[in-house]
């Protein structure tokens, strides 16, 4: 029996990981995190439709023991899905170096989605497989732009953008860039969003050929709570003008989403030419009109540890999560999830002096 161990396994992500996983059959799952209370509180509500085998442990990276408590586990699998935010903390991959265990995670801070690799050659060695960013961006959006990049001669840009849903909480880290209203189209409309300092920006060029630039968009909920991220966006702007991120940057301030009524949507438009050398654009969306984008962050590493499950064996290396998804798998997943995936074609978005996109693209046709 394969034991996976979940670490912030009662958060907003692990907890819907938890709750996905524990219905695999003939699987250890154990519920890891700093609160013992909550993490047996989890496992008792999972417990009475759970096909999986259900334990608890009071496991926290911060904790001074960490590594010899998770040998103490002999976990086959670690998903760390303590968040977005990393601050190039490698401690719990390492770890598992240690311990001789698979990881995935379900970061999107950029630092340390690309210093992962620096372990490679002693994942390698190991005969372990370390995998960072196996969340929406990079994981769900480099499965997309790698699957259409041949329909392109050439690739100026990517646009990314994700519309909250029924957020809980995950938090996003913020370039310098002024806030713009993003076109979803469909029952997800307009939203004010904000450009997020994410590791796509710098794998995605080199991964897909992208020769101008690649930009996440977080969208802002449709309430005041906005208006501080907001401003703030505004005044780093302004104190700091926009230039090229460097590969590995500064720890930068973030917007934590919040509740809101709203489909949640990950939306991605490419940009270039055709064959002909005629400007082409392609736009695919993942939509979820009834849910929350916590589906949307965990469908990666979900995905991934299923796969494992299912044939027993990983290669070995550490990196990011880029292309290791086919889209025909994303989108059966989808399927199951509730979501609906959209693809058209659609007049290139227009950029402002600053950057940023301006307020219409067209919608979603139909």
């Amino acid at each position: 029996m394969k034991r996976v161990v979940v670490v912030g396994g009662y958060g907003p992500l692990g907890t819907r990981l938890c709750h996905h996983l524990s219905q695999q059959a003939g699987l250890d799952l154990v519920v890891a995190g700093a609160s013992q209370a909550a993490t047996t509180a989890l496992a008792s509500r999972l417990s009475p439709q759970a096909r999986a085998q259900l334990s608890t442990s009071l496991l926290a990276p911060e904790q001074s023991d960490f590594s010899s408590r998770l040998q103490a586990l002999a976990p086959d699998l670690v998903i760390d899905a303590d968040g977005p935010f990393r601050s190039g903390r490698l401690r719990v991959a390492e770890a598992c170096l240690r311990v001789g265990a698979h990881y995935l995670d379900t970061a999107t801070e950029r630092r340390h989605v690309c210093n992962l690799a620096q372990l490679n050659q002693s994942a390698q060695q190991a005969g372990v497989l370390l995998i960072s960013g196996a969340t929406a961006a990079p994981g769900l959006t480099s499965a997309v732009v790698s699957h259409y990049r041949d329909d392109f001669a050439t690739l100026a840009s990517v646009d990314l953008a994700l519309a909250p849903g029924r957020q809980v909480g995950i938090r996003y880290p913020l370039a310098t860039r002024l806030p713009c209203r993003w076109d979803f189209g469909g029952a997800v409309g307009h939203h004010w969003t904000i450009a997020a300092d994410a590791a796509d920006q710098v794998l995605l060029p080199g991964a897909c050929e992208v020769s101008e630039r690649v930009q996440l968009q977080v969208a802002v909920p449709r309430n005041w709570r906005r208006l501080p991220a907001m401003a703030m966006a505004r005044l780093r702007s302004l104190a700091a003008p926009c230039q090229k991120l460097p590969a590995i940057p500064a720890p930068a301030p973030s917007l934590t989403t919040q509740p809101s009524a709203d489909p949640a949507a990950l939306q991605v438009v490419m940009t270039g030419t055709d064959r002909r050398n005629r400007r082409q654009t392609l736009c695919w969306q993942l939509t979820m009109a009834t849910g929350d984008n916590v589906d949307l962050a965990i469908l990666p590493a979900l995905l991934l540890a299923r796969r494992w499950l299912q044939r027993g064996h990983w290669p070995s290396g550490a990196g990011p999560c880029v292309a290791r998804l086919s889209l025909a798998e994303i989108q059966d997943q989808a399927d199951d999830l509730g979501f609906q995936v959209q693809l058209w074609g659609d007049q290139p978005p227009t950029w402002d002096e600053e950057g940023t996109p301006a307020p219409a693209r067209g919608g979603m046709p139909g």
